[in-house]
């Protein structure tokens, strides 16, 4: 947002005219602008070739991971039925300890 000391036109053509009314009185200009503000017209906006472009290829990547995602989901579910699946205990412990000290690192647990 860009900051500036000159305040829009219409404000400052306001501002005078009040400043030439006595106390007590309104001017014409403030009080239409009181009653009846300016309406903006809606924005427009226009999506570039390349953003469709963009926008296809994120469309894309996330479909591919959600069917290797699931290839490895159902091979998972097939070695924990034949009972092949195995875990490696050291390094689980290893990256529970890991995720545990970078999350909670400096932090006071009473």
């Amino acid at each position: 947002m860009k900051v500036t000391n000159n305040p829009p036109a219409e404000a400052t053509q306001v501002l005078e005219k009040t400043r030439t009314t006595r106390p007590g009185e309104r001017s014409d200009a403030v009080s239409r602008s009181a009653v009846s503000p300016k309406v903006q017209s809606a924005s427009q906006v226009e999506i570039s070739d390349n953003a469709r472009l963009l926008q296809k290829a994120v469309e894309l990547v996330q479909g591919s991971n959600a069917s290797a995602r699931a290839e490895k989901i159902a091979a998972l579910k097939d070695s924990i039925r034949n009972g092949t699946y195995s875990v490696d205990s050291e390094r689980l412990a290893d990256r529970i300890v890991e995720e545990h000290l970078l999350t909670n690192f400096g932090k006071n647990h009473l």
